[in-house]
């Protein structure tokens, strides 16, 4: 029979086996599942599955990619900004071909964007991990 091996609430190998006969020895417990995977958890006789952590792209980003990482306001705020720098910003970028979200200037320049309150200094962070606006 399929059954998840669950140590601290949290699958840790799936194994055939008879659940009321095979003890593991190391405290953790056999519990019969069809579907339980290896980083489920396991509570009050339910497994959930492991939540994905979200990978986003941080290289090779097109600017339609990299405008795309700020909401509609913030592309807003930014493409009607009267500010020399942030206009020339907005050109290196779409003349950059690839960009890399952890290039220098890249960096300084969404920085730049918050220190003008284009864009919130909260989603600095987010923005340069590549995370679409929520």
């Amino acid at each position: 029979m399929r059954c998840a091996q669950v140590l601290n609430s949290v699958v840790v190998n799936v194994i055939l086996a008879d659940p009321a006969t095979f003890n593991p020895g190391d405290g953790s417990q056999i519990v019969a599942s069809d579907t339980a995977e290896v980083g489920w958890t396991y509570s009050a006789g339910v497994f959930t599955p492991k939540t994905p952590t979200a990978i986003y792209q941080t290289s090779g980003l097109s600017f339609l990619q990299f405008m795309a990482l700020f909401s509609s306001s913030e592309q807003g705020a930014i493409v009607s900004a009267a500010n020399a720098q942030v206009k020339l910003f907005l050109l290196m970028a779409t003349g950059a071909g690839a960009l890399d979200l952890s290039n220098p200037e890249v960096v300084a320049g969404v920085n730049y964007l918050a220190s003008l309150n284009l864009i919130a200094a909260a989603r600095v962070a987010a923005i340069l991990s590549g995370a679409p606006p929520s």
